[in-house]
């Protein structure tokens, strides 16, 4: 039996989102000097092409690249918990994070992010979850989270945003659904505006 086009395009954004953080972190590190530079720039066309052939799966449209932002400034950098049941989403996003200067915990379970918040329930500054967990929801997560504490943002994220999912994250007090895949610059982007943005 051959997936549903949601199902596709979950799985497709997934590995999309693989290649396009790692992609720019491979520009990043190599520099714009780099012999390599022009085999990375085909690369990234053919995940634009790619992520065209997505966004017709799911009926939705390409996002433009955001800028990176600078590291967070201050002493003490801010913490933020990471959850996504895809391993791979979940070492890419621990190494951007920190290296955008912020302290990280990642999990790949529910529970054991919800141990985490239960533990030590004021240290954390923002939480991203994926929407769709295994044996688990996003929208669950947020249920439990809003019993530990009321005024910690949570973001999620989906490969598949409708109105109808809008609407859901709207009323279970979500800060913001962000759309899965999403370049490296995008991700960085809104993880710091989150991070900065007055209580």
């Amino acid at each position: 039996m051959q997936p549903k086009q949601p199902e596709l395009a979950h799985e497709l954004n997934n590995i999309l989102a693989v290649m396009r953080l790692n992609l720019a972190l491979a520009q990043r590190e190599l520099g714009p000097a780099h012999a390599a530079v022009e085999s990375l720039a085909e690369i990234e066309g053919a995940c634009g092409r790619i992520e065209t052939l997505v966004s017709g799966l799911r009926a939705g449209t390409p996002r433009p690249l955001a800028p990176l932002p600078a590291p967070a400034p201050g002493p003490q950098a801010a913490h933020i918990l990471f959850l996504d049941d895809d391993e791979s989403l979940v070492f890419l996003a621990r190494r951007v994070l920190q290296r955008l200067g912020y302290r990280v915990s990642t999990f790949t379970r529910m529970q054991d992010a919800l141990c985490a918040l239960r533990a030590d329930p004021q240290g954390f500054d923002l939480v991203v979850s994926d929407v769709n967990l295994l044996g688990d929801s996003g929208f669950d997560f947020a249920r439990e989270l809003s019993t530990l504490r009321t005024d910690l943002p949570l973001v999620l994220v989906s490969g598949y945003v409708t109105d109808a999912l809008r609407a859901r994250a709207s009323e279970a007090g979500v800060a913001e659904l962000l759309h899965k895949p999403s370049s490296v610059e995008a991700f960085a982007q809104m993880i710091d505006a989150r991070v900065r943005a007055p209580r």
